[in-house]
């Protein structure tokens, strides 16, 4: 009797160092991480500043599909450091240039566009709740690249040309700007989380101004 007693308490305490044990290893939080999320960035972009005094008329679209690749790690329960490669939605421009005065457009239908791309650090300050909702603060740097391209160009007054279209011009630009945003990761099932996020940077074009970019955007996280 007094060893079946012995028994069922030690096969009871086992019992309860394993669950408590996986238990800890469900709750607790995993170092590694990497996710994809897409959505749309807006630039802050007008008509005006395609505008060398030439056009008669201008129609801008600010915004496109934009996505990111990123990875990170937690070094605890407060602090993530992320590394990601960010692709900006596209901006596009139409007009008409009359040709009036002097100007990078040929008369006629005119159009342009922009792209940026880049790669961002940043850190996170992250408060867990239940260890099913993750929400965050972040903010670093992006280190980003640009073009535009304009069509039709005079090629005396382009600034770079592109030897494969005559008409046509682009501006290549690069450098480096402050990226920060805020967001909220959702668990899933197991190790998959759902992130919704905003972030916001700047990004320079035809290396004259820098433009405001905002990025919204869901995407899928996995911790490993």
């Amino acid at each position: 009797m007094q060893r079946q007693q012995k028994l069922a308490t030690a096969l009871g305490f086992a019992g309860l160092l394993i669950c408590g044990t996986a238990q800890a290893a469900d709750t607790q939080p995993l170092t590694w991480y990497a996710g994809l999320s897409a959505g749309i960035s807006t630039l802050d972009i007008t008509g005006a500043d395609w505008n060398d005094g030439s056009l008669t008329s201008s129609q801008v679209d600010e915004s496109g599909v934009a996505y990111q690749a990123f990875a990170g790690y937690r070094f605890n329960e407060h602090i993530d450091l992320e590394l990601a490669y960010i692709r900006l939605g596209d901006s596009s421009f139409r007009g008409v240039a009359s040709g009036q005065v002097p100007s990078v457009w040929k008369p006629g239908n005119v159009t342009g566009s922009t792209e940026a791309k880049g790669v961002s650090t940043q850190a996170l300050v992250s408060w867990t709740f239940r260890q099913r909702v993750k929400v965050y603060a972040k903010g670093g740097l992006f280190f980003w690249d640009s073009a535009v391209v304009y069509e039709p160009t005079i090629a005396a007054t382009s600034v770079v040309d592109d030897p494969d279209q005559s008409n046509r011009s682009v501006v290549h630009d690069d450098g480096v700007s402050f990226i920060y945003g805020l967001g909220a990761d959702w668990r899933l099932y197991k190790n998959w989380w759902l992130r919704a996020e905003w972030q916001q940077t700047t990004v320079g074009l035809v290396k004259t101004d820098e433009y405001t970019d905002s990025f919204p955007s869901l995407g899928v996280v996995l911790h490993f």
